[in-house]
C-alpha cells in the first residue's frame, strides 16, 4: 500500500546523497528530490528506490541540466540537455544517459546538427 507520506530528509549512503520525499516500504517511492554531495540534484518520481518518470530534472554540479524521461535513474526516452552557459543544447532521444536515436544539437555560435546518434556519438 502506497502511503505517500513525506518523511524527513534521509541520507542514502550508497549514493552519497540525501533523499527528501515520499517513501514506501523503506524506499523512495513517489515524488522526491535527491541531493548529491558534489552539488548535483535530481527531482522527479521514484519507483521502489529508483528514478522513474516521464519528466525528471537533473541539475549537474557544473550547472548543466537535463529535463525529460528517466528510467532506472538515468536519462532514457525523450529529453533536453542544456550544457553550462548554453554552450550546446541537445534535444532528442536518450538511452542510458547518452544521446541515442534521433536528436538535434544547437551550439552557442548558431551552428547545429540534426540526425541520428548511437551510444552518444553522431552517426554519419
Amino acid at each position: 500500500m502506497y502511503s505517500g507520506v513525506p518523511l524527513p530528509p534521509y541520507l542514502i549512503l550508497h549514493k552519497n546523497a540525501v533523499y527528501e520525499g515520499e517513501w514506501f516500504r523503506g524506499k523512495p517511492h513517489g515524488r522526491g528530490k535527491l541531493y548529491y554531495k558534489n552539488g548535483a540534484y535530481f527531482e522527479g518520481e521514484f519507483n521502489e528506490g529508483v528514478g522513474d518518470c516521464e519528466e525528471g530534472l537533473f541539475i549537474y554540479a557544473d550547472g548543466s541540466y537535463y529535463i525529460g524521461g528517466v528510467k532506472q535513474s538515468a536519462a532514457n526516452g525523450v529529453g533536453t540537455l542544456v550544457y553550462k552557459d548554453n554552450e550546446m543544447v541537445y534535444k532528442g532521444e536518450w538511452l542510458h544517459s547518452k544521446p541515442h536515436g534521433q536528436g538535434s544539437e544547437r551550439f552557442k555560435d548558431g551552428s547545429s546538427f540534426e540526425g541520428s546518434f548511437v551510444d552518444g556519438m553522431k552517426e554519419g
